[in-house]
């Protein structure tokens, strides 16, 4: 799969799951059930994640700036903001067709980048340790509760 292709559908993804916790919300608040917070929560909460990789990926191999980098991780806290995010990076050129990592005369220098290039030679092993990594995080942050109980 491409940079491109890659990082538009986690960012809608991402714009879905926003839309199931809203309506997890909107059932639990106006006392119709409490039963969709959960399934639609932790569904939206791993895609979070997800996207949040992604970025990170797509970052590393379009060479993207701080800045562009961080606003596209800081796009997935505000509800629906992946979306224009994502349209701004493919508008401007900046989701390329192909990871230049790979390339046979790319070489690379940095370590974000030969991880990059480690993750998509090795895509199984990789998707498993992702995986993993992310489902421990979700796991920990499952047993932390609610943001909002954290600190009380």
């Amino acid at each position: 799969m491409s940079p491109r292709k890659f990082y538009l559908t986690l960012a809608r993804a991402e714009a879905v799951t926003w839309t199931l916790l809203i309506i997890g919300m909107i059932a639990k608040y106006s006392g119709l059930t409490d039963a969709l917070i959960f399934p639609f929560g932790a569904t939206h909460g791993f895609v979070f994640f997800m996207y949040l990789t992604a970025t990170v990926l797509v970052w590393v191999n379009e060479k993207w700036g701080t800045g562009l980098g961080l606003t596209g991780l800081a796009s997935a806290i505000l509800p629906y903001a992946t979306i224009p995010f994502e349209r701004h990076v493919e508008k401007t050129g900046r989701l390329s067709d192909r990871w230049h990592v790979l390339g046979k005369d790319y070489e690379p220098t940095t370590a974000p980048e030969k991880l990059l290039r480690w993750i998509l030679r090795n895509p199984v092993l990789a998707a498993v340790l992702i995986l993993v990594v992310i489902s421990v995080v979700f796991f920990l942050l499952l047993q932390a509760g609610p943001p909002n109980e954290w600190f009380s």
